[in-house]
């Protein structure tokens, strides 16, 4: 998985920001930390780490290891994690984040939601994040980037853009994106 593609790909989707964005190896972060204090919004690609000792590439320690970039998210602050690694989602919520999910095909399940205030996944070659009641697309696939990449770009873009302009977070109108479709009919009769 490339760091270095989520990166690229954070600078040409449609809900872009003009913000710092770092990138941090988890060997870097095993021997000197986190380079920085705050980041807004934190993306963990994936646990299957190459760089680190043996040992750091154990399930349990992989997961603590890149679980560590939410220390430097505000206290309700969002860290975008894949929708299957429910370890990490429940490290990340342990340190007062928000999640939010990514995959890099429509296999979200109820559960991966549940802990999730928005969700990316890949319809056919279309990236769709679903926030409450309603599915925004936020992109086409292309062959020069990592699907993961991609995916979790768009996510972080649009959360960004949902953090700092807040008053447009309950609904569609406003967004750079086109709303496809709305999911309040699927969840009448259903509590939180």
């Amino acid at each position: 998985m490339s760091r270095a593609s989520c990166i690229t790909q954070s600078r040409v989707i449609p809900f872009r920001i003009p913000e710092l964005i770092v990138d941090v190896s988890p060997s870097y972060m095993l021997q000197a930390g986190l380079p920085y204090s705050r980041s807004d919004v934190a993306i963990i690609l994936d646990a299957e780490l190459t760089d680190v000792p043996d040992r750091f590439r154990q399930s349990g320690r992989a997961q603590r290891l890149v679980s560590v970039v939410a220390d430097a998210v505000p206290k309700n602050g969002i860290v975008i994690v894949p929708a299957k690694e429910w370890e990490i989602q429940d490290r990340v919520r342990d340190a007062g984040c928000r999640v939010a999910i990514f995959a890099t095909n429509d296999d979200v399940t109820s559960r991966d939601k549940k802990v999730a205030r928005a969700a990316a996944m890949v319809e056919g070659r279309r990236i769709m994040v679903e926030q409450f009641d309603t599915v925004v697309e936020a992109g086409w696939l292309h062959d020069k980037a990592p699907i993961e990449a991609q995916v979790a770009a768009a996510l972080a873009a649009f959360t960004l853009r949902e953090i700092h302009r807040p008053e447009i977070a309950p609904r569609a109108e406003g967004r750079t994106g086109v709303e496809i479709r709305s999911r309040k009919e699927e969840r009448a009769g259903v509590t939180d």
